[in-house]
């Protein structure tokens, strides 16, 4: 982001399966897929608290990501990737 301006994305198109980027903030945790322009929540049920921390790691079932959240107070959420 610029000057609180919008995010844009410079990457090349891939035929590779959209690319996810997730950001900590104040407010939780929210994730952009690549070629759109609009950040959203990552998750139901994540409260809206400032995040300190993110942490990716392989589940040990199956293929899917876990994407842990550790909130201000709140305590630490784990999200389940496909």
């Amino acid at each position: 982001m610029t000057d609180g301006g919008s995010y844009r994305d410079h990457s090349t198109p891939s035929r590779r399966p959209p690319r996810l980027r997730y950001v900590s903030t104040d407010f939780g945790v929210y994730r952009l897929v690549s070629g759109t322009h609009t950040w959203i929540p990552a998750a139901d049920g994540l409260p809206m608290a400032a995040v300190s921390g993110l942490t990716l790691a392989n589940s040990t079932r199956g293929d899917d990501r876990l994407l842990y959240a550790a909130t201000h107070g709140r305590g630490a959420y784990r999200l389940r990737l496909k």
